[in-house]
């Protein structure tokens, strides 16, 4: 079953403007969440309740009110008070404390220990500098690492402490997540708005969770446009147009697999997925724009040779070289093909395409006799380069000449295409 953590932080609560130092404690607010209330001093508790969340983690400097999340916990779950503890705490984490206190300073496995169901009470540096702002980041990660178990939902609260803390909290978990591979599950950011309790009555906790769906959605988005992959984009949809998601893992696999016959269709349908009012916020912010911007490639195409060629020039701005190289050759044939007066279904015919190869104009075949030479040992992923990747003169051409190669192929056949369509 999946675990609930709460990742929140602590302070060092008001401070008083005639001493100007900290109170040293939090004022008890009515907390609101949904059409429940919990009135506490500690956001954290409420939270935990609200969501409810098995596991907290709390991070702070050496300097926040830690005797006050020691007295709360030890009321909450029936612990017994150690008093010298207490005081012990008070005087270190105090008003002595500063930027430059040590953070074993403290034993504060005391603290985690009563808030229990493994819980971590986590000192961390200011962060006022880039030697600190790492030690931050190496602080949250070892801890979120070593602690978080695969399937965890995280939750963040981001209400008290530092405005510079969540940052790191947020930035952690999609680095488990995306580098190192985590499976958890970042379920939302919460804030309660002290601000407001005034005017309403009650502290409202806000839900934040739309900015995760928004980053999310950012995420897949950036994805399909720098790779095409539109992985992340059909899983985000499946639950919210699982209409729209069906159709665009079709055209996922007819663009993966490069089925060049199937892109027009393709892009009719991806056409009709670009439409705002297919969607609700927040992907209609983001998803019709992606899907609009891979579509403007395409635009000025008409023939088969065109989506080809354009397949290949996009293939190749994602660094695809394969593909690129794949569709290139098809579209050098097709176009031959075209230029002979041949009709689409025509050109699609293998026979067709078969025989006109040994019939290619000249300054076609110059581009399709060494880029198909690469795309021979692409498809056969033949070891013997010597044989294929030559440059006529003896020397192999390694991967970095069959990019810069494949570069010139596709603007030498843009040239031509552009000559032949001037007459």
């Amino acid at each position: 079953m999946a675990r609930k953590v709460l990742i929140s932080f602590v302070g060092t609560g008001r401070f008083d403007e005639k001493t100007k130092n900290s109170i040293r404690e939090y004022s008890k607010a009515k907390y609101k969440f949904g059409s429940k209330t919990i009135e506490t001093s500690f956001v954290a508790s409420a939270l935990t309740e609200f969501l409810e969340c098995d596991t907290l983690f709390l991070f702070g400097t050496v300097k926040s009110m830690w005797e006050e999340v020691y007295l709360y916990y030890c009321n909450k779950n029936s612990f017994d008070f150690d008093e010298a503890y207490y005081y012990d705490i008070a005087e270190k984490c105090g008003e002595t404390a500063n930027s430059k206190t040590e953070l074993n300073k403290v034993d504060f496995r005391v603290i985690s220990k009563i808030i229990g169901n493994n819980s971590k009470v986590i000192p961390i540096p200011y962060g006022l500098n880039q030697e600190e702002i790492e030690d931050i980041f190496r602080i949250f990660t070892d801890t979120l690492q070593e602690n978080l178990k695969d399937g965890d939902q995280v939750y963040l609260d981001i209400t008290h402490s530092f405005r510079s803390l969540p940052i790191y909290a947020q930035t952690t978990i999609y680095f488990l997540t995306d580098v190192l591979g985590k499976d958890l599950e970042f379920k939302g950011i919460y804030y309660g708005m002290l601000e407001a309790t005034t005017e309403l009555g009650y502290t409202p906790i806000v839900d934040l969770s739309y900015m995760l769906e928004i980053q999310k959605f950012t995420k897949g988005s950036y994805a399909f446009e720098t790779t095409g992959n539109v992985d992340l984009l059909t899983r985000l949809l499946k639950d919210r147009n699982n209409n729209v998601s069906l159709k665009l893992e079709e055209f996922s696999k007819v663009l993966s697999l490069n089925f060049v016959y199937d892109i027009k269709s393709q892009i009719a349908v991806l056409r009709s997925l670009s439409n705002d009012e297919e969607y609700q916020l927040p992907e209609k912010l983001i998803v019709p724009v992606a899907f609009k911007k891979f579509l403007k490639f395409f635009d000025r195409a008409k023939t088969l040779s065109d989506y080809q060629y354009l397949l290949a020039e996009w293939h190749f701005q994602k660094s695809a070289y394969a593909l690129s190289y794949l569709c290139l050759i098809e579209s050098l044939i097709s176009y031959q093909l075209e230029l002979n007066g041949k009709s689409e279904q025509e050109v699609k015919k293998e026979d067709e395409r078969n025989r006109v190869k040994g019939q290619l104009k000249s300054d076609i075949s110059a581009i399709y006799g060494p880029a198909n030479q690469y795309r021979k040992t692409i498809a056969h992923v033949t070891e013997e380069r010597e044989e294929v990747f030559s440059d006529g003169k003896g020397q192999v051409v390694g991967p970095k000449d069959a990019v810069k190669n494949l570069e010139k192929y596709l603007k030498d056949f843009k040239a031509i295409r552009r000559k032949t369509h001037a007459h």
